[in-house]
């Protein structure tokens, strides 16, 4: 019996991706890798440095997301079968508050955890190798009650929005994720970007591999909260990469957009069908 023909097979060894994840690969004989791990677990120096990881812009102001946010208070049986993607959306607005708890459950710092140094420690409901989060999470509000048009940057400390530049963004995401329906009738984008160095430093070439983990860790809590609270939410992987890039203004290598989820109002026969 033969094998079926595969075209893919035979460009094995110039595939990029396969290059990569053998590249990436952990071995018994990887010193080096090990040798950084220990520094960075043993330094108080190094662990003060990245305790509290996060991208901040400094004299950009701050819109504080109300803690008193919508809590998701349905059976999470329910919850996770009911999560399906949704590409039709009312453009009718969001609460902030229903922002604010997609935000919370998915990035924010929740706790906090101190060492045997006395470092404070900040916790996430999102799992991330080494506490070192390098994903770093912009909104684009569309269409939120108490949030103006624009794109924010999202602080996990404060639990705030910075605004980075006001206006509307739709024609851009429309450009750059082929979805210019549902774009445009969404409440709000938010892209998840990968700040590479803030893992790469400790982990090398595996660091590519858990920040890609870390933003599906997000963007599955950030797609189960927007299930609970009725919204629906669409996660984007396919995207022309320079175009949210430029509108987060990323260059492409150290830090770049990896994930993105468009979240909406559902029609009310939409609602009732997950219901």
């Amino acid at each position: 019996m033969t094998q079926d023909y595969n075209p893919y097979r035979t460009l094995a060894l110039e595939s990029p991706s396969e290059l990569f994840h053998e590249a990436s690969k952990l071995r018994e004989s990887d010193s080096a890798i090990g040798r950084a791990v220990w520094s960075v677990n043993t330094s108080p120096v190094i662990r003060q440095v990245i305790s509290k990881p996060a991208t901040s812009y400094f004299g950009y102001p701050l819109l504080h997301l109300p803690r008193e946010h919508s809590r998701p208070d349905r059976p999470l049986a329910e919850v996770l079968l009911g999560r399906r993607s949704a590409r039709v959306y009312t453009a009718e607005s969001v609460e902030l508050a229903e922002l604010s708890a997609l935000l919370y459950y998915s990035v924010a710092v929740t706790s906090t955890n101190t060492d045997s140094n006395g470092i404070v420690w900040g916790q996430r409901c999102a799992p991330s190798g080494g506490s070192l989060y390098p994903i770093d999470v912009y909104c684009i509000s569309q269409k939120v009650v108490g949030c103006n048009e624009g794109l924010y940057s999202y602080d996990p400390n404060a639990h705030g929005l910075q605004i980075l530049a006001p206006g509307s963004h739709v024609d851009r995401i429309s450009s750059a994720t082929f979805l210019g329906e549902t774009v445009a009738k969404a409440a709000v984008v938010i892209l998840m970007a990968a700040n590479f160095p803030r893992t790469k430093f400790k982990y090398g070439e595996r660091a590519y591999r858990f920040t890609l983990l870390e933003a599906g860790h997000i963007a599955q809590n950030m797609l189960l909260v927007a299930e609970s609270l009725g919204l629906g939410a669409l996660p984007v992987g396919g995207y022309v990469d320079d175009q949210l890039n430029a509108i987060i203004g990323a260059d492409g290598c150290e830090q770049a957009v990896v994930y993105a989820v468009i979240i909406g109002r559902l029609p009310k026969e939409s609602t009732a069908q997950k219901t």
